[in-house]
Parts: C-alpha cells; structure tokens; sequence
C-alpha cells in the first residue's frame, strides 16, 4: 500500500550511473555532504563505483544509485543558482554582524523593506525558499519577518515558527 502523504518522483535515467554521480562525488570532496553512522554496504558500493563498472559480476550498485538519485533532487538539482544565494547570505551576515545598513545604488539611498505581517523564528542564518520563489534567512536570533501570509505559511510548513504578528 502506497502511503499517499509521502512525497514521491518517479525518476528514469537519461545519462549514465558514473556521469550521473559526478556533481555528487564533487560534493563529498569539498566537504559539502558526508555520511552520518555506519552503511558498509552502501560504503563498499560507493568505493567500488567505477565508470567500466561490470554489474554482471558485482551486481547493480543499488544502495549507491538511490543515494545518488536523492542528493541530486535534494543538493544539485533543488538550486541552480544555490552558490550565488550563499554569496547573498554569507554578504547578508557580515552586515548584521558589523551592522551595516543598506548601502546607496546608484547615488540613491536603498528603501526599507516593507514592515513584516508575520514573525517567524528559525534556527539563525537558516535559509528558506517559499513556493513563490522568495528566499528568507533567518536572523542572528533567529528572526524571519514575512509580509506575505501565503509565503509565512510556507515557512512554517517548513520548521519554522511563529512568533507573533505586527
């Protein structure tokens, strides 16, 4: 029985399982992702992935595929623009931290944003995408203002909480 309140994406391979896994190995080698307990099967499987990979006589690497499948959906493919967003939040914090304002474009002092609806609090400096395509990062404390309540939703069906309302 299939349980309808878990999310699923059929998915069906168009490129090879070495070139499929390459931006995942990347990821692995910069430090980015890393294995959380003990797998010795998927370890072995993820060890022996090799481009001329003989599945007739090591079988089919499965435990490695489905990994490989859910941190593409999950990491490579989620944000495309995702170094740039950490640029932006990285950027973000040095302001807080030194407590920067809003500096001129342009010859012209930057507007405030407008003031938030909702208040919601997160783990600090975590970042959110709503389905608008919106980007919220929480706060030092751990603060997200949200002056759309379709996006504050969101956030919220994402971990965060609310905290009051302006």
């Amino acid at each position: 029985m299939v349980d309808p309140n878990v999310p699923f994406t059929a998915v069906r391979a168009s490129r090879g399982k070495y070139i499929r896994a390459e931006p995942v190995a990347a990821l692995f080698e910069q430090n980015k992702i890393h294995l959380v307990g003990n797998f010795p099967h998927l370890e072995d499987q993820l060890t022996n992935f090799v481009p001329d990979l003989d599945r007739g006589k090591s079988g089919s690497p499965d435990r490695a595929d489905s990994m490989i499948w859910a941190l593409t959906e999950l990491v490579v493919e989620r944000e495309p623009f995702a170094a740039l967003f950490q640029w932006y939040e990285q950027k973000t914090a040095q302001l807080r931290v030194s407590g920067a304002g809003a500096a001129p474009q342009n010859g012209a002092e930057v507007s405030s944003l407008p003031v938030a609806a909702v208040i919601l609090h997160a783990r600090p400096y975590t970042s959110f995408q709503a389905a608008s395509g919106r980007r919220y990062v929480a706060s030092e404390t751990g603060v997200i203002e949200v002056a759309d309540h379709e996006d504050a939703r969101d956030l919220q069906r994402a971990g965060c909480t609310a905290t009051g309302r302006l």
